[in-house]
């Protein structure tokens, strides 16, 4: 019995983890887009001054990464 319920916390507690980690993934898809076409507007790239611009390259690479690594634990939980 006590196997039974261990089984089903864990698979509850995998199921949250994928769904909060799937609504966290697109939050940072949506970011990453923002971003990305602010970086992709001349007018933006041409006029800021070159730290921001700098620091919104270094923030898209950021939520690149945080992506990747998002996605990677995503795919250990449904493994």
């Amino acid at each position: 019995m006590a196997g039974v319920l261990a089984e089903r916390k864990k698979t509850f507690l995998d199921d949250f983890k994928r769904r909060f980690g799937e609504y966290e993934l697109q939050k940072l898809s949506k970011e990453e887009t923002k971003l990305a076409v602010r970086l992709d507007t001349p007018s933006f790239t041409e006029k800021a001054p070159p730290d921001i611009v700098e620091k919104a390259r270094s923030q898209l690479e950021e939520l690149r990464f945080q992506q990747r690594s998002l996605q990677e634990r995503l795919h250990k939980l449904s493994s």
